[in-house]
């Protein structure tokens, strides 16, 4: 569960500023990887989801296809010029 934790942190890109957090939910992945701690897994596991979804909004923001698409037409617009 850390590794892919870590690899879910990795693919966000730059979180600066939330390197706390991204602590906190590699935290929690090695709470879920711990049989030991069975009793705490419900509870790491919500705030595990939680902590990634906090960590994917702080995430740069992703254009959307829309906006992709009208950077390519205006790029061929101003070349055309």
């Amino acid at each position: 569960m850390v590794a892919a934790v870590q690899a879910d942190i990795a693919a966000l890109g730059d979180l600066t500023g939330y390197r706390a957090l991204a602590a906190a939910a590699v935290a929690m992945g090695r709470i879920l990887d711990d049989p030991r701690q069975v009793t705490t897994q419900p509870s790491a596991a919500k705030q595990l989801a939680s902590l990634l979804e906090v960590l994917r909004r702080a995430a740069a923001p992703r254009r959307g296809r829309l906006a992709v698409v009208q950077a390519m037409t205006d790029g061929r617009a101003s070349a055309g010029s």
